[in-house]
């Protein structure tokens, strides 16, 4: 009910993008740097809006790692609420922000509705 009744206010507004966080508790920089390399293979972390984090919130040691192989694993160990946006087609803006009142690792995320794949689009958008 929740994603039909935002469904239902980004068209009622016309409204073309939503933007939220998914903030994700890491055990290791090694586990973020694999979820990060993941990601960015998965061509899910995006540069064109141009946004970064604030530098008192950039993750020192952050990096690209190579990952043959170990896809399945790692797709594994994403929160559900991560897989879902990426089965909804949103990106993820830039690189993730630490967050150290909650000791989190944020992600931006930004859902262009025009870009919502086809079996979300019918579930949640379509108008019958």
């Amino acid at each position: 009910m929740l994603w039909e009744g935002i469904a239902a206010y980004t068209l009622e507004h016309g409204y073309r993008n939503l933007i939220g966080c998914a903030s994700v508790h890491m055990k290791s920089l090694k586990e973020l740097n694999e979820i990060y390399s993941l990601l960015l293979w998965k061509q899910v972390i995006t540069s064109r809006f141009g946004i970064q984090p604030l530098p008192t919130h950039r993750i020192e040691g952050l990096q690209w790692y190579e990952i043959d192989g170990q896809e399945r694993d790692i797709m594994r160990r994403l929160p559900p609420l991560m897989k879902g946006y990426q089965w909804l087609g949103a990106e993820i803006g830039g690189d993730p922000a630490y967050d150290r009142i909650f000791d989190t690792v944020d992600f931006l995320i930004v859902l262009e509705t025009s870009k919502v794949t086809r079996r979300y689009k019918k579930h949640f958008l379509d108008r019958s």
